[in-house]
């Protein structure tokens, strides 16, 4: 779809509806930085090119401020990138990834708080890290099944 026709889409009511609903439910504030007082947007957290802006579920939409979006937007492909190079270089297969990720799109998360947002951050930049707490996860479910 054209950016163009995307943003025509933008301005249908069902859109203004759902938008409104976001941002209610956020506070009118952006769920990054907190402010209240900057243009305020709301993010997709994911697309799907089978479901229009405002049939997503309300989990996959999260208020930003003009700001915050664009450097979300901005850092998208490159944090992607990132997270499934560390599951590949830890010996997982598409499959594997798939998997989690759907387990990700699934989990019901209003807003991510700032304190979440830096722990991740962090894991994710972290190698070492990831691997221990990749091997720990495994280890639990090894043991939950005996």
């Amino acid at each position: 779809m054209k950016k163009g026709e995307y943003y025509e889409k933008l301005k249908d009511p069902r859109w203004q509806k759902k938008r409104l609903e976001v941002f209610q439910r956020d506070d009118f504030c952006c769920q990054l930085c907190f402010s209240d007082e900057n243009t305020l947007t709301v993010h997709h957290r994911y697309y799907d090119k089978d479901l229009e802006p405002w049939e997503y579920p309300l989990e996959a939409l999260v208020t930003l401020c003009q700001d915050c979006h664009r450097i979300e937007y901005e850092d998208q492909f490159e944090v992607d990138k990132r997270l499934v190079r560390a599951f590949r270089e830890t010996g997982f297969l598409n499959c594997d990834i798939e998997q989690i990720s759907n387990g990700l799109i699934n989990y019901k998360m209003p807003h991510t708080s700032e304190v979440t947002a830096s722990m991740l951050k962090w894991v994710f930049n972290n190698g070492e890290l990831q691997k221990v707490l990749i091997d720990l996860y495994f280890d639990s479910i090894s043991k939950d099944k005996t």
